[in-house]
């Protein structure tokens, strides 16, 4: 199993980002359950805030849990510190990590590569200064291990875990003079391209991750959407073959000029692939903003060459 590293934003996750104020009375079944009401003349224990406190922190997630992730060893309910131990009821596939005595974190390693779904329970048992106790659980679920077609991808919800191959077709990054990092993954069977923006590390790609155009990888992330283009977030990358292999623009030529639309699901249904266009004409330049519009036939359309993220350098953006 892979030890991930925290992101940058787990990282500030110490102690002072789990505190919270009094809860809204809800339990983790998401009813009320009274809180600090008048008509029962109960009131909840500091460990019962504090399981209510995580229960909407995490009552959201995806119960699907393809890779390690993070849970806090304390929370601070108004000033009173607790402390939460985190526990799964497998023996094999998911364990939980020991303390990590600088971000207050526990790390639930998963099975990388499962051979079937691996269902399981995690629970955290909650213990306040004045040694009152609450628990709550939390449903999960690692999935059997299979690398996703193209198809299967596009298909996933946003939050959904995903696992894909394919060769490097680009990559943007700190070191080429982005302002973030990531790169593009043109499936082998040239049925998609993937977008990935940002690894889990917060790594550059080629100064830190020895990633280079060519190469065969497989990436494990998050499925997100952004305007309408599916992304990979939170990234975890393994290259599978460090040969390179030169990555042959698919000709959309005739595809383009036969759409019935710009959105025509034939031209835009397939995203970030590696693409040329034969014959376009230049109508419209905007060199201070990266526009160029084109016409092809009697559609027009336009590329934007972006200075902030982009698989060429400054000095190309220029020449171009």
């Amino acid at each position: 199993m892979k030890k991930i590293i925290c992101l940058l934003l787990m990282l500030v996750l110490c102690l002072g980002c789990f505190a919270a104020c009094k809860d809204d009375g809800n339990t983790d079944d998401g009813s009320n359950n009274g809180g600090d009401t008048g008509d029962t003349g109960t009131t909840k224990t500091t460990a019962e805030e504090a399981k209510d406190y995580i229960f909407s922190m995490y009552k959201d997630d995806s119960a699907t849990t393809a890779s390690d992730y993070l849970r806090p060893s304390v929370v601070v309910i108004e000033g009173k510190t607790c402390q939460v131990a985190w526990t799964v009821d497998v023996t094999t596939g998911v364990t939980v990590g020991a303390v990590d005595t600088e971000t207050k974190m526990v790390t639930i390693d998963v099975d990388d590569e499962p051979t079937a779904d691996i269902a399981y329970k995690l629970t955290a048992t909650i213990t306040d200064p004045e040694g009152n106790t609450a628990t709550i659980s939390f449903d999960r679920v690692v999935p059997k291990f299979k690398v996703m077609t193209y198809a299967e991808y596009a298909a996933k919800a946003d939050d959904d875990n995903v696992v894909v191959e394919g060769i490097i077709a680009g990559i943007f990054s700190n070191t080429n003079g982005s302002k973030n990092n990531g790169m593009y993954v043109q499936a082998d069977n040239n049925e998609g391209g993937f977008y990935v923006y940002g690894f889990a590390d917060n790594k550059d790609p080629e100064a830190d991750l020895n990633l280079k155009v060519g190469m065969t990888v497989r990436v494990k992330g998050v499925k997100d959407t952004y305007n309408g283009l599916y992304e990979i977030i939170n990234a975890s990358v393994e290259i599978t073959n460090s040969e390179l292999t030169k990555v042959e623009p698919i000709d959309y030529t005739e595809i383009y000029k036969s759409a019935d639309s710009l959105a025509a699901d034939a031209l835009a249904g397939k995203q970030s692939m590696l693409v040329t266009l034969k014959g376009v004409e230049i109508t419209t330049q905007e060199e201070a903003n990266g526009y160029f519009k084109f016409k092809l036939g009697d559609k027009e359309a336009y590329i934007r060459i972006s200075s902030s993220n982009n698989c060429i350098t400054k000095d190309q953006i220029t020449a171009f």
